[in-house]
């Protein structure tokens, strides 16, 4: 957990996602693939082959709708509070191409659903 401004708590992860911000340290590519999916409310797949672990900040300015869903990998402490994207900051895929070389691309591919067939209230022991 990182309070900004202050010194790292507990495991040390450096990581912070805001929104129109996110910094990471020793972040595999699943992490950035499941942030990204949160941001979109799309599914998005790791098609990079890329096995390491990565450190990268990245700017962009959040959709209107995605504005509060990222705020899970940090506490916007300190005399700031979170860091906000500036108005003249590119949006999410620009930044992923200019920023970290990446590149969102829409496609369709099968997903795994969770279908819940029938919801039954708790029986006494």
């Amino acid at each position: 957990m990182t309070i900004l401004n202050q010194p790292k708590v507990g495991g040390g992860c450096g990581s912070m996602f805001f929104s129109g911000h996110i910094s990471a340290r020793n972040l595999p590519m699943s992490m950035l693939t499941f942030q990204l999916s949160r941001l979109l409310r799309r599914q998005v797949i790791d098609r990079t082959a890329l096995t390491g672990r990565y450190d990268f900040d990245l700017t962009f300015t959040p959709d209107a709708g995605a504005a509060g869903l990222v705020n899970a990998g940090a506490i916007g402490g300190g005399p700031g509070g979170a860091p906000q994207a500036s108005s003249d900051a590119p949006s999410l895929s620009t930044a992923l191409r200019e920023q970290l070389g990446l590149r969102l691309e829409s496609s369709r591919a099968p997903i795994d659903v969770i279908a819940i067939e029938r919801v039954s209230p708790p029986t006494g022991n």
